[in-house]
């Protein structure tokens, strides 16, 4: 009885050929036309999805169709129009708030929060960006140009000696200069001198009149 299997199966059936199912598939982009580089190609087989940038080059790699499934194929072509990061604090047994800066006045709030029952696993997720890897020298290069790691082995030689209960509000007052966040600079000493010393503005000679 043909009444379980895909369409591809019973199509097979009536043109009198076998239905040939792959193991798995890799689906790679050769060519567009009318299709930005930076745009983001998605691919949607059965309940499977992937996702990257076009400009990867890389294979989209599938699992076998499972049984009942037809062979079919959806694209969608999507455009990033801003992308954020944020840093999960660890340890947090609740929810916790986050606000993710996407450049500009563009922002979003998210909370996160433990899942509910044990043992759930993450499902397997796709790197829009292709999962390209920043290699460590390119890496370390960027860091020692901005001074990044000296900064951060200081800010964490605080935290240690200092061992504050909040240490990331901490850390934070430490990355704003030791002011709190929001708070104005005080001017400094030598402002302050050369406002001081600044002679008043001369008044100007009064015209009597004729």
């Amino acid at each position: 009885s043909s009444s379980g299997s895909c369409l591809s199966c019973r199509v097979g059936t009536i043109v009198g050929g076998p239905c040939i199912r792959p193991a798995g598939m890799d689906v790679a982009v050769v060519g567009t036309a009318g299709v930005p580089d930076e745009a983001i190609v998605s691919i949607r087989a059965g309940a499977c999805k992937r996702q990257s940038a076009l400009s990867t080059g890389k294979p989209f790699k599938f699992p076998a169709p499972g049984s009942g499934e037809d062979m079919v194929l959806k694209f969608d072509i999507l455009k990033k129009i801003a992308e954020g990061y944020i840093v999960l604090k660890p340890l947090e047994s609740s929810s916790a708030q986050y606000r993710v800066a996407l450049g500009g006045d563009a922002s979003c709030d998210i909370t996160v929060k433990p899942t509910e029952g044990a043992g759930a696993k993450a499902a397997p997720t796709d790197d829009p960006d292709g999962g390209a890897d920043v290699s460590a020298k390119d890496a370390k290069a960027y860091l020692d140009s901005k001074g990044v790691l000296p900064f951060i082995q200081g800010v964490l030689q605080v935290v240690v000696r200092q061992r504050p209960d909040d240490p990331y509000s901490f850390m934070a007052r430490l990355f704003m200069n030791g002011f709190d966040q929001g708070g104005a600079a005080p001017a400094t000493d030598e402002k302050a001198q050369k406002d001081e010393a600044a002679p008043p503005p001369a008044e100007e000679p009064k015209q009597e009149a004729e």
